[in-house]
């Protein structure tokens, strides 16, 4: 059953009158619009910040924003956000105190989210977290809607929906990401762009294997106070590095194209995710993309050359039993020859009928992971 905020708000005077002497309660003003260090949006006075030591219990019934980071430590205090909750920076909850959010309540964290001591979070309505989540102990229990936009960790004691750090499971499985807020909720995504918590609309990120390099390509359809992305990889998805730094175009209402070479990938798997930077010190990541690159790339062996009326072309084990895409370009770029085919050994016959023109055609083949390039003369 959800309850109304007016019973809340009875329930917890209730509570308070019968509390321990010197514990104070904040509640916010009903339907109130207001900062978290202003007096005017609750009763009797704000809860200060660090949140005050004598804090028994907050409650968010209106539309609280505390602007820059909001710390919880050296008090107990039991947060309940009824309605909103808008946090312009990290939010770090330590001590015993508890979180929750109940059903149509929403709390939105612009930075990253920490919880430390034997904090709890729980949420059963809306929570959205524009940097990371890291459950260093304590724990967050999610039964609604609880978005991440950047990593997702947990250390020490800490759990998110009983995944604990030495438990064989994923603690972002229950939990969603930006993609996931555009398609479940496309009005909270809107509402996030009106805050300006999302300073740059992102149209796509991707990567893709050129030869020795893993070419990093994303497009913005719109930015604000953009200073600058900063390209980060990892080799497992989780621990990522800054490998190269990209400058934004501040504020612009028009699509810019950007593009980066990561020159020194990995061997093998390859994540990569953007952090974008505001001149203010705001930063949000990307979702995460990744690639493939296998050290072992070379040129391809082709036999005869020149080849008049057939080509075998030699494969390695990566492309066998593999659908293999094969196209012959001409001086100009043009296709001059196009074909699709399974190899079930390392050498490969390809027939040269349909090339009438003689000349040094470049020849690609790729099966969807790898691709390789290699040059043929043509002799007719």
């Amino acid at each position: 059953m959800t309850m109304s905020k007016a019973a809340f708000t009875g329930l917890l005077c209730s509570f308070l009158a019968a509390g321990a002497a010197g514990q104070i309660s904040f509640v916010s003003n009903d339907n109130y619009t207001g900062d978290w260090l202003d007096d005017n949006s609750w009763a009797p006075q704000n809860p200060s910040h660090p949140t005050s030591s004598s804090a028994d219990a907050i409650a968010i019934n209106g539309y609280i924003t505390r602007q820059g980071d909001l710390t919880v430590n050296n008090a107990n205090p039991v947060i309940t956000v009824v309605d909103t909750l808008i946090i312009t920076g990290n939010a770090i909850l330590g001590s015993g105190a508890r979180l929750n959010v109940p059903a149509n309540g929403l709390l939105i964290v612009t930075g990253d989210l920490t919880t430390q001591g034997a904090f709890n979070l729980g949420n059963s309505g809306r929570v959205v977290v524009g940097g990371n989540v890291s459950v260093t102990n304590g724990s967050i229990t999610n039964n609604q809607d609880f978005y991440v936009f950047g990593s997702t960790s947990t250390s020490g004691g800490g759990g998110i929906d009983g995944c604990f750090p030495w438990v064989a499971c994923d603690p972002a499985a229950n939990l969603g990401d930006e993609n996931d807020l555009r398609t479940n909720d496309p009005s909270l995504r809107t509402f996030l762009e009106t805050l300006n918590v999302l300073p740059v609309e992102l149209i796509f990120f991707e990567a893709s294997t050129e030869k020795e390099t893993i070419a990093l390509k994303w497009a913005t359809a719109s930015e604000l106070n953009n200073d600058y992305f900063e390209i980060q990889r990892s080799g497992n998805g989780i621990d990522f590095e800054k490998i190269g730094m990209v400058e934004g175009n501040g504020t612009i209402h028009l699509t810019i194209h950007y593009s980066f070479e990561d020159r020194s990938p990995l061997n093998g798997v390859n994540y990569y995710r953007l952090k974008q930077h505001d001149f203010d010190g705001a930063f949000e990541y990307s979702h995460i993309v990744r690639d493939f690159f296998d050290i072992r790339q070379a040129e391809l062996k082709v036999y005869p050359n020149p080849a008049r009326e057939n080509l075998q072309i030699s494969l390695d084990d990566r492309f066998i039993n593999t659908t293999v895409q094969l196209k012959l370009y001409d001086s100009k770029g043009m296709v001059a020859m196009e074909r699709e085919f399974v190899p079930s050994s390392s050498m490969s016959m390809i027939g040269l009928e349909n090339v009438k023109v003689p000349g040094i055609y470049v020849l690609h083949v790729r099966n969807g992971r790898f691709e390789e390039f290699g040059q043929v003369a043509v002799a007719r």
